[in-house]
């Protein structure tokens, strides 16, 4: 065969193996299933009773059993033998799939009809020998019975007897069969089967004793004759097979001697055009056989230019050939030759032998491919090409070089290099190798001996592996045995085996588990031993996957579970599924499970899932070593969303699960129907929408409440928990016509909590005392509570005034006389509905901004303050309250309330801005102005409300707002945001008696800092030049920066997705992020008042070298004085390895580090070290 091998690789033939096992498998189990079924169906133990019931007079026909197991396990072995024959065909089928492409097409036609036949005739045997030979054997066998013998034959000897006997003899009908193809194929003839007539007898009768259910002469004859029999009939359909081989064998000799066909043809050369004849050797325009295409390498296997510059090795021919005459011009312009030029010192033809010797500085080219060695030898007979002496062969821009030399087979077109050295490229890694290479016709199989392979790009490379044998396959698979590796010249470690899967897709494999020892030096009951990752990964097809994997920590729990993928791309779905339990030693248990799905059915519909419980949050929290994960709460999620011509429909849910006190917040469903806005005319708009949820609150913890349980008086406190139900409809009827806006809004509410609640202190009598004004203050706890609202808004939104201006912006509205709903119903209405009545609303809103400029100094040109004031007005006259609405809406205790006051509300706000233009380049002469505009700084700050009718009170004023917030933001410094709040009373601020007194009640600030901020400050000033992005990077090799690509990192403990590239530190950027909060309260504001709470977060990264980069994460309390929180990382790139370290500190008190060495291209040649301590 000279054309491309067809073979199918090793690894591939074990794939199919192992597909057409599971097959045959599933056909088993599925066989299996349909047996039992006919098994039990139609009683098919007593059908096989029935030829041996008349013989069992003792036991009345049946047959005896002798353990109570005995029924099953014949029923379970009739189905297994049903199941069979009926999945035969499958299995049949499976097998010869999976040996076809290994037979000829000759052996293919002689094999399929012989399968279809043979089960038949195996069907046909058995039935004989069960309908036949069995109830004739049966008679004979009892004859030799003695009136002192009784028949107590147990069922699995017979049912063993009767298998026997009817496989036995479904074999059997299997040799005429058997004979006939073998004589198709060639293997026998008749001539054959007659002078083996007398070894078949013998072997007739040893089969026959040896097949034979019984061990008397009688069954061995019954056995035997029908053997012999199957034999004639074998022989006889191969005679006639044979004649029929005869007869065609005649008719192509005829045919080939009227055709005059010679016995063999030989390749003629071409003849040239004109009457021209070629030349040979070692003239120029020789025959076109000294260097095949085969030998020609193939892109990606042999080395390129810019590599072998690096490695020292030639980049292209070094000897040149004379310059054409015009003979040889004519010759290579003649179409129909491809010629192939020599040069050498001295060139011998041996024109008998049909050699051609080249010796000294030897050198051929055809097209754009060359040899060269110091000699080069050609035997045409045995197709054989030797070059030696540091041959090269260049083609293009690519170099194959062996130190030793290079022989080649035209014939079967493989070659073997002597200490060459080529490279391949298997995935996305260039291997480079050096040994005894040999290559196979199809240039994409490559074999090495004591070889040496590394991926180091240097002349000199950091590490290399030395093998024994070397196998590779163009993108398929690397394998080297055995292995040792070397860093440098010192040998490092001793492989079984170095293996590389470069094929598409994915393969389902053993999952690579991590190692955790206890700490040697540092003795500490939380460190233990681990084993982490053992599982296996499956993949049976491109549509889905399916992990499955255990962790486990000594002396904390063991955690297993499994989770699996699907992608169906062009139904344009996809997601995944898991399952997770984790056991702890001390009986805590917590099952996990997750479901996300994403599908799109059309352009305008779309469907997501992500759906995740855990059955205990606290056992998850307690042993999770991400901080994030031990305060986190597991989300789940539902969204369905429509778009339709007239609007958008979208349907979903959510639920919360807090991992802190494994109480559960959902809402189900959750409804949105948002109509486009609907014109009438121009000026006309419409715009509807409604809205409906459903929320749920379930295990949620109350203050525990003091209640007396003993006649003693001693109080005990219970802790609580409570659930809810909230359901809120939404329906906005907004309709705008010409300037002015109409606002109409509808409300449902209905609330329903479950567990025990405090409404609130009644005075009662104190019966320990005999006076009767002495009172005491009881709580009032019920069991749940219940509340239904319906509320209208609505209100007019005038055109606006001023527009240019002072931006004034009237309204009139309806409100509520009250606080509260509309409608209301609840425990103390006793269900039933009650109503407020409404009250006019005026209101006005003046949003003006007044702008500053000032001159500049230094780079900036100008200075611009611009304050944009908020005031807003609303007036609402004094409206009487219903008792029975006054009384629904007070709180046990308090007296209600029938009058509700004016209000005449004053709010303010304010937000500045504070900005600057730099100044022009003074070579810029264009008319646009390019000068750069930023903000030095901006100030938000919150409302202040006044009421002038409050104030009107005796004993009050009219300040309503009790805190300030006031936001501070920079372009000066990126990500700088400082918001500071203050309590600007002491006391309630609408009473005299207060005081102002502002107190910093609260404080926040974030702001990051990089190595180009100073840098970027000063640009915005104009005093800083461009960014020198070349002072932060060091010069690195050529071959570092090239192969960048190559570099990521492996999942670790703390990311198992293993998705963060980590390229090479050029960039040596410092980057820092800080944030700050502070919380306190005002001394007296609360009965128990609590500490300041200060915390310092910040994040830093940066590369304190080309090679090593630094990050580092924390939380401090500085209240408590403490690092809360903290991941440290350090990762160092070592050319073609990296080595990396992680250091994590959760507030749970967990802990855990990780060290790992590893190489890039073979990411599981490794070093790792994995501690995890938890917090007993």
């Amino acid at each position: 065969m000279t054309g491309p091998s067809a073979e199918m690789p090793f690894l591939e033939h074990l794939e199919e193996l192992r597909v057409r096992l599971i097959r045959v498998l599933a056909a088993l189990a599925l066989g299996f299933g349909l047996g039992l079924w006919l098994v039990q169906r139609f009683a098919l133990v007593t059908l096989m009773e029935q030829p041996i019931a008349p013989f069992l007079i003792v036991t009345h026909g049946k047959l005896i059993v002798t353990s109570p197991t005995e029924p099953v396990m014949i029923t379970l072995k009739l189905a297994v033998v049903i199941g069979l024959v009926l999945v035969s065909p499958i299995i049949i089928y499976q097998v010869w799939a999976f040996l076809a492409p290994a037979l000829y097409e000759r052996e293919r036609k002689a094999v399929v009809p012989a399968l279809g036949f043979g089960l038949l005739l195996f069907c046909g045997g058995s039935v004989f020998a069960y309908q036949l030979i069995l109830p004739r054997t049966l008679p004979i066998l009892f004859s030799f019975q003695s009136s002192g013998l009784e028949n107590l034959i147990t069922f699995s000897e017979y049912f063993g007897f009767v298998m026997q006997l009817v496989l036995a003899m479904g074999l059997c009908f299997e040799i005429p069969l058997v004979i006939m193809v073998l004589t198709a194929l060639g293997v026998v003839t008749p001539g054959g089967l007659n002078r083996f007539r007398r070894f078949a007898i013998v072997l007739s009768a040893t089969a026959g004793a040896i097949l034979s259910p019984g061990t008397d002469v009688l069954s061995m004859i019954l056995m035997t004759v029908p053997i012999l029999l199957l034999y004639e009939i074998g022989f006889l359909g191969s005679v006639v097979i044979h004649r029929r081989q005869l007869r065609r064998a005649v008719s192509l000799g005829v045919l080939l001697l009227l055709l005059g066909v010679p016995t063999s043809a030989h390749a003629q050369q071409p003849a040239a055009p004109g009457g021209a004849k070629p030349l040979r050797a070692p003239t120029p325009g020789a025959r076109d056989t000294l260097l095949p295409d085969s030998l020609r390498p193939r892109p990606g296997q042999p080395v390129d230019t810019a590599q072998a510059r690096r490695l020292g090795l030639p980049t292209g021919p070094r000897r040149t050939f004379a310059p054409d005459d015009s003979v040889l011009s004519h010759l290579l312009a003649l179409p129909g030759f491809r010629p192939v030029r020599f040069r050498s010192d001295s060139a011998v033809v041996f024109a008998d032998e049909r050699r051609i010797f080249l010796r000294g500085e030897a050198s051929t080219r055809r097209e754009e491919t060359t040899l060269e060695a110091d000699s080069i030898v050609y035997q045409e007979s045995d197709c054989l090409i030797q070059a030696t002496g540091d041959p090269a062969l260049f083609d293009r821009e690519t170099v194959l070089s062996g130190f030793g030399g290079i022989r080649y087979n035209t014939c079967v077109r493989r070659g073997v290099v002597t200490d060459a050295l080529t490279s391949f490229k298997q995935g996305s890694t260039d291997w480079f190798l050096r040994g005894d290479l040999a290559q196979d016709s199809s240039a994409a199989r490559l074999y090495a001996a004591s070889g040496e392979f590394t991926s180091c790009d240097l002349p000199e490379p950091h590490y290399h592996f030395s093998a024994k044998e070397v196998k590779w396959i163009s993108k398929t698979v690397m394998v080297a045995r055995p292995a040792v590796l070397y860093i440098r010249d010192v040998p490092i470690l001793w492989l079984p085996f170095v293996f590389q899967d470069a094929r598409t897709g994915r393969r389902s494999g053993i999952l690579i588990p991590h190692f955790g020892l206890n700490d040697i030096v540092r003795q500490n009951p939380g460190y233990n031993r681990q084993i982490t990752n053992v599982g296996y990964y499956w993949a049976p097809n491109q549509y889905f996957d399916v992990t499955a994997k255990l962790d486990w920590f000594a002396n904390r729990y063991v955690e297993y579970g499994a989770a699996g993928q699907y992608r169906w791309l062009n139904r344009f779905v996809s997601g995944n599924i898991g399952y997770q339990r984790l056991a702890e030693d001390g009986g805590g248990r917590t099952t996990t499970l997750r479901w996300d799905h994403r599908q799109n059915f059309d352009l305008s519909t779309s469907l997501n899932l992500s759906l995740h419980y855990t059955s205990s949050g606290f056992v998850k929290s307690r042993n999770a070593i991400d901080p994030l994960l031990s305060t986190q709460q597991i989300v789940s999620a539902a969204n369905f969303s429509k778009r339709y011509v007239w609007g958008t429909v979208a349907l979903g849910g959510n639920r919360r699960q807090s991992l802190t006190d494994n109480s559960v917040s959902m809402q189900l469903p959750s409804l949105s129907i948002s109509p486009k806005p609907i014109d009438f005319g121009r000026k006309m708009t419409w715009s509807p929408g409604l809205s409906i949820t459903n929320s749920y609150e379930n295990d949620f913890p109350v203050s525990p409440v003091p209640v007396e349980v003993l006649p003693g008086g001693s109080l005990d406190t219970l802790g609580l928990t409570r659930d809810s139900r909230t359901t809120a409809i939404n329906f906005d009827t907004p309709l705008r016509i010409g300037g002015f806006s109409w606002r109409n809004n509808l409300t449902y509410n209905d609330h329903q909590d479950h567990g025990r609640k405090v409404l609130g202190g009644l005075k009662v009598p104190d019966p320990s005392t005999p006076d009767p004004s002495d009172s005491i203050t009881v709580l009032q706890v019920t069991n749940g509570d219940f509340s239904t609202s319906l509320d209208w808004q609505t209100g007019i939104s005038l055109p606006t005034l001023l527009r240019g201006t002072w931006k004034l912006q009237p309204s009139l509205g309806i409100a509520n006389a009250t606080s509260g709903a509309f409608l209301v119903r609840n425990r103390n209405t006793n269900g039933q509905w009650v109503r407020q009545g409404k009250r006019f609303n005026l209101g006005a809103t003046l949003s003006p901004t007044f702008f500053a400029f000032f001159p500049g100094f230094g780079p900036v040109a100008r200075l611009r303050h611009s304050v944009s004031p908020t005031v807003s007005w609303s007036y609402s006259p004094a409206a009487s309250v219903s008792p029975e609405y006054a009384q629904a809406i007070s709180a046990p205790g308090q007296t209600p309330t029938l009058r509700s006051d004016p209000t005449q509300v004053l709010t303010m706000g304010l937000s500045q801005n504070f900005e600057g233009k730099a100044r022009q380049a003074a070579d810029d002469t264009s008319s646009v102005d390019h000068a750069r505009r930023f903000r030095i700084l901006g100030i938000q700050t919150s409302s202040l409300q006044y009421d002038f009718e409050l104030a009107k009170k005796p004993g009050r004023r009219g300040w309503t707002t009790k805190t300030l917030s006031n936001q501070f933001q920079s372009d000066l410094m990126p990500g700088f945001n400082l918001s500071l709040t203050h309590d600007l009373w002491r006391g309630d601020p609408s009473a005299d008696s207060s005081q102002f007194d502002p107190f910093l009640q609260s404080a926040t600030a974030s702001f990051a800092i990089s190595s180009n901020t100073i840098r970027s400050i000063l640009g915005l000033m104009g005093l800083g030049g461009h960014r020198d992005s070349s002072a932060a990077k060091d010069p690195l090799p050529t071959s570092y920066v090239a192969g960048q690509s190559r570099y990521g990192r492996p999942p670790t403990f703390a990311s198992s997705a293993g998705d963060q590239t980590l390229g090479l530190a050029t960039n040596r950027r410092f980057t820092a992020n800080f944030n700050y909060s502070l919380s306190r309260t005002r001394e007296g504001s609360t009965p128990d008042p609590q500490p300041p709470q200060q915390n310092l977060g910040f994040s830093t990264g940066f590369a304190p070298t080309p090679f090593w980069t630094v990050s580092w994460s924390s939380q401090y309390n500085i209240t408590k004085n403490k690092f809360e929180s903290q991941v440290v990382r350090l990762e160092r790139v070592l050319h073609e390895w990296r080595a990396g370290f992680s250091f994590v500190d959760n507030p749970n008190g967990n802990f855990a580090f990780y060290f790992s060495v590893y190489l890039s291209d073979l990411p599981e040649i490794k070093f790792d070290y994995n501690q995890t301590s938890f917090e007993r």
